[in-house]
């Protein structure tokens, strides 16, 4: 399954790092920021992004864990 992350907080990258330990396929995290992104990305061999206009349309899983707050704005972009 390929999946994409949105958000490079605590709880995505956790949730993140222990998906890439079962197997999965983290094929993005995104992040607003870059540092964030690359790091969050080398951890679970995924490609990192830091617009939500790059977000891979062809994954099978799109996690948000973003504050709740973001999540209506990121819904309407993607």
């Amino acid at each position: 399954m390929k999946i994409v992350l949105i958000g490079a907080g605590n709880l995505g990258f956790h949730l993140g790092v222990k998906l890439f330990e079962t197997g999965e396929n983290i094929v993005q995290v995104f992040s607003r920021t870059e540092a964030k992104a690359v790091l969050w990305a080398k951890k679970t061999g995924a490609k990192p992004c830091t617009q939500l206009s790059e977000i891979n349309d062809q994954a099978d899983l799109y996690i948000l864990a973003v504050k709740d707050d973001a999540i209506l704005s990121i819904c309407q972009v993607l």
